[in-house]
């Protein structure tokens, strides 16, 4: 009989012993799930501190609305000069940038296209400065997008004549949004992400050393408690809704941030007339900074052709 007790007291303890430690591993799995998840997500604070004049003394500081509501400042540069034509190119800046995107250059590009005549809206995204939302990799980041195409056709700009420039996390909010914006002139995508997902898992490995054990709890807290779907965040498949819409695809050979396989899969699924150009050695965004010459080509060719 007493063998007995002892031996029905053992197993209760092993049975707890077991629910204890099943629950600390979860604890433990949620509980760092859920920090990577918060950290993630965080919004990037990145308050300008460049100087709008260093493309051209004509421009005025703006604020318009996103399609949300979301406010949003920037930098609209109307040509003045006499070369001026009637065409704007919206610059989408990518992760973590402000209106200048200093990481892309995007003050010297803007500088050579409005000496060459075009105007230019260089705008903050949500996520910059003052706006405390989440990232959240794109997911509403194209009511950013849509809000500055309304903008710049209230300030006299015809659809037709309106282009895009979208780098990293830009493109994403641009593709989220393309089949909306058919009206448009032509859209260029640089260091294009085709399905968020894979993206993220490939920083997670790569920058954080996170296990992919963890993944599927980053991403499940990630949908329940900040709604951030990051799984449905798939350009390449809003490419695919506008099949008569060329894009120009740039990219360099030695991006780790965005592996060049998206951009080759984002060609795939775009109309035949798209191009893909290659910049050999260059890293994520840096396509104009390692090749000035041929970036300006290539963007000259394509504005050419679609305008």
């Amino acid at each position: 009989m007493a063998k007995q007790i002892a031996k029905t007291h053992t197993k209760g303890f092993i049975i707890k012993l077991f629910i204890f430690i099943v629950i600390i591993l979860c604890i433990g799995y949620f509980g760092f799930s859920f920090y990577v998840a918060d950290t993630l997500t965080k919004p990037t604070l990145n308050p300008n501190d460049d100087s709008p004049s260093f493309v051209a003394p004509d421009v005025a500081t703006v604020t318009f609305s996103a399609t949300d509501g979301i406010p949003l400042p920037g930098w609209l540069y109307q040509n003045t000069l006499p070369n001026a034509n009637k065409r704007i190119i919206i610059m989408v800046s990518g992760n973590g940038q402000n209106r200048a995107n200093d990481d892309y250059y995007a003050l010297f590009i803007t500088h050579t296209l409005y000496q060459e005549g075009y105007s230019v809206l260089m705008y903050d995204p949500r996520e910059i400065g003052t706006h405390e939302t989440r990232d959240d990799f794109g997911q509403t980041r194209g009511n950013d997008v849509l809000g500055a195409v309304r903008f710049v056709e209230q300030k006299g700009y015809a659809p037709k004549n309106i282009g895009i420039i979208a780098d990293s996390l830009g493109t994403a909010a641009v593709l989220m949004v393309v089949e909306k914006l058919n009206g448009i002139g032509p859209i260029v995508i640089d260091s294009g992400i085709a399905r968020m997902q894979q993206v993220v898992e490939h920083l997670l490995q790569t920058d954080h050393g996170v296990p992919p054990f963890f993944y599927p709890g980053i991403f499940y807290l990630a949908k329940t408690i900040y709604h951030i779907d990051i799984n449905s965040i798939n350009p390449v498949d809003h490419v695919k809704m506008v099949p008569n819409r060329a894009f120009l695809f740039l990219v360099g050979t030695n991006d780790k941030v965005v592996p060049i396989e998206n951009s080759k899969e984002l060609l795939q699924a775009a109309d035949s007339a798209s191009k893909l150009v290659i910049f050999p050695g260059a890293m994520h965004v840096h396509t104009y900074r390692s090749n000035p010459t041929l970036y300006l080509k290539s963007l000259n060719s394509f504005f050419n052709q679609q305008f």
